[in-house]
């Protein structure tokens, strides 16, 4: 007996990956109406009035939430992937993650520069 013959594919609940299709869905069309218009949004609560990101500041957010749109649905294909390799989705996810957290900080330094000057 091999190794393959004994692997069961990860089972992914129907939920949570509709949760994240959705949410990919939102985040690339949030990011790319918000730099479309030139006004990338960012609200950080309630009672925060948020910033506003514009040029090249929404264009970062917009890299972090592509970035983000992939660690999604890397556990949506994940799940489909007959083939024992999770590890290598892990990776991709860890990959983007850390991607998207760059772009995310570059883009509020970004427009913490745009603010100043």
């Amino acid at each position: 007996m091999d190794k393959e013959s004994n692997y069961t594919p990860n089972h992914i609940p129907v939920k949570e990956r509709v949760e994240n299709i959705i949410g990919s869905i939102f985040f690339v069309a949030y990011g790319a109406y918000g730099v479309w218009t030139n006004d990338l949004h960012l609200v950080f609560g309630r009672r925060s009035p948020g910033i506003h990101l514009h040029d090249i500041a929404a264009w970062l957010m917009f890299a972090a939430s592509i970035c983000g749109c992939v660690v999604l649905l890397t556990v949506v294909v994940d799940h489909y992937d007959q083939r024992n390799n999770e590890t290598n989705y892990k990776k991709i996810a860890d990959v983007f993650k850390k991607s998207g957290i760059a772009f995310a900080i570059l883009s509020i330094l970004a427009w913490a520069l745009m603010e100043i000057f």
